[in-house]
């Protein structure tokens, strides 16, 4: 089981934040004309502390804003004095000095306790194949809102659950070797706790050559450009060729042979100009790659496609002119 706890959002400049297992004070200074920190996050129980930096300049510490005052926490003061007060219960408090209040503002943020979060499976070090789940808790006083997990730094992903929640991962669209899996969870007051775990994808080789598709120009005046989509769908990076034929008294001529380097699940383009065209009317063109089948695949039917191009924009059945 692996285990992280809490990380605090960002809060505004000129904040504290005092996380502790034992009750706190945090000070803050009053001076001419503000209060520093500003802000202060605590947790429940902790207290704040003021203390007047303001020389003969009186000031106030009242809960709430102008237009709106609560109780009066520090009463008239000019320096030295100190006042302070302890918070119990989860929530914002503002306050402002009555005596300047436009200039003099401040807030306390009572947070929960930041959430926990645990990667319950797998195990830190597991090998995985094909697709598994990836599971575990979370919990904070203030709720857990959403879980989410990526792996090897991609896309956060939101699992199902909040406490006990869970993700699919399909490993096979991933390269083989060491992948970190992490975990975040968001409470409900905007706290996060990540969680981290490295995992070892193992999976079978596969390698499929997949063409795509093949493009000739048709109703051409001059020599024709040929076009074919070479896909890898497997987690084996090839180096190959395609074999371009065009088919002639129901023979099938080379018309070139070309050498393509496909990475594991991408598609790559080849493409020519027929320079040495001696034909006339409409040929089926083809395209095969991996000719001479030197790499074994779990599919070969789809390592071929036909298509057509007419020459001199006749769409009758041609004639190669070497021949006449």
């Amino acid at each position: 089981m692996v285990v992280a706890f809490g990380i605090l959002m960002a809060l505004p400049l000129l904040s504290a934040y005092v996380p502790t297992a034992e009750a706190a004070t945090v000070d803050v200074s009053v001076y001419n004309f503000g209060f520093n920190p500003s802000m202060v996050s605590i947790a429940p129980g902790d207290s704040v502390r003021w203390t007047w930096n303001s020389g003969g300049t009186p000031h106030t510490v009242v809960e709430g804003t102008p237009g709106s005052a609560g109780a009066t926490w520090c009463g008239y003061s000019t320096s030295p004095n100190t006042c302070t007060k302890t918070f119990s219960t989860v929530g914002t408090y503002d306050y402002f000095c009555s005596v300047h209040p436009s200039a003099m503002r401040g807030s306390v943020r009572v947070l929960a306790a930041p959430p926990t979060l645990t990667i319950d499976s797998p195990a830190d070090g597991a090998t995985v194949s094909g697709t598994f789940a990836v599971s575990g808790t979370a919990s904070s006083d203030a709720g857990i809102a959403k879980v989410e997990v990526r792996i090897a730094g991609g896309i956060w992903q939101t699992a199902s659950g909040t406490t006990a929640w869970s993700h699919g991962i399909d490993s096979t669209v991933l390269s083989n070797g060491d992948k970190t899996i992490e975990a975040r969870a968001t409470a409900g007051d905007g706290q996060t706790a990540t969680a981290t775990i490295t995992v070892t994808v193992a999976n079978p080789e596969v390698i499929d050559l997949w063409l795509r598709g093949l493009q000739g120009q048709t109703s051409l005046t001059g020599r024709p450009t040929i076009a074919a989509q070479v896909q890898n769908q497997g987690n084996v990076d090839l180096v190959t060729s395609v074999l371009f034929e065009y088919e002639y008294k129901g023979e099938w001529k080379t018309i070139r042979s070309e050498g393509i380097n496909v990475p594991a699940f991408t598609i790559e383009v080849v493409s020519f100009t027929w320079s040495d065209i001696w034909l006339y009317g409409r040929f089926d063109i083809r395209a095969t790659v991996d000719p001479t089948n030197v790499i074994a695949e779990d599919d070969e039917t789809d390592n071929q496609r036909k298509h057509f191009a007419a020459f001199y924009a006749n769409f009758v059945k041609g004639k190669d002119l070497r021949d006449v």
